[in-house]
Parts: structure tokens; C-alpha cells; sequence
């Protein structure tokens, strides 16, 4: 009698589709420039997980909810985004994360009135990148 036995091995995790979660992202990043465009400071950080991180340049980084949207509503104190937007570049997906490279391109109004064009690359980690259930 000759048995034979194959090793069983989970599946692989399923992967969230990329498209669908570029597109969530892309969601995410238009209710963020509108909240800015519109000078939302209730909503300003509602795309943020509570242990989120912001560096911003020639600051402390901003850790948690709470520390972020002092931070951001300050942004808005100070600024008012008028014209521009970003655009996302690539969103790379493993497991529950995504890693979006983005560009933006923007006016900043001073509330004195000065305008200063702004641009620049960023990089975001989101957490949650979940596929589709049947």
C-alpha cells in the first residue's frame, strides 16, 4: 500500500482589487481638498485614523487625531486653499494597506490676501484596504 500526503496550505489572503481601492482614495482626497477649499474645519481630519501621523516641513509631526486637527485647523487659520488639487500617482496595495504616492499643486491665500503658489510629493499609508466581500 503506497500512501501519499500533500502538505495543506492555507490560500493566500485574498488582495483588495487595486482599481477599487485607488478610487476610495481618490474619494477621500477630494473630500479633503473640498473641506480645504471651503475652509471645513469640522471635517478637515475625518479621513484620518486616530494614531494617524502628518509630517509637515519645519514642524513637529502632528501624532493622533487630536494633535492633527489642531494642526490642520491651524493650516486653515492661517490658509485658505483656492485653486489646484492633487493627483494620485500610484496606490500599491498588500494585505490591509495601501501606499499612495500623490503631487499637488495649489494656491494658498494668506488671510492677509497673499497668494502663494504651492507644489510639491507626498507619500500616505492607509490603513483598512479590505477586498470586496461575496
Amino acid at each position: 500500500m503506497l500512501a501519499c500526503t500533500a502538505e495543506q496550505k492555507p490560500p493566500p489572503p485574498a488582495q483588495a482589487d487595486a482599481a477599487a481601492v485607488r478610487q476610495e482614495i481618490e474619494k477621500a482626497n477630494a473630500r479633503f481638498l473640498a473641506a480645504l477649499q471651503s475652509g471645513d474645519r469640522a471635517n478637515i481630519s475625518a479621513n484620518y485614523a486616530s494614531d494617524a501621523t502628518i509630517m509637515m516641513p519645519n514642524e513637529e509631526a502632528w501624532r493622533g487625531h487630536d494633535a492633527l486637527t489642531k494642526g490642520l485647523r491651524g493650516f486653515m487659520f492661517a490658509y485658505m486653499v483656492t485653486e489646484g488639487g492633487t493627483k494620485t500617482e500610484d496606490v500599491m496595495v498588500s494585505g490591509d494597506l495601501a501606499v499612495e504616492t500623490r503631487t499637488f499643486q495649489w494656491t494658498l491665500t494668506s488671510k492677509k490676501g497673499k497668494a502663494i503658489q504651492d507644489q510639491g510629493k507626498h507619500v500616505t499609508v492607509w490603513k483598512g484596504a479590505r477586498p470586496p466581500t461575496a
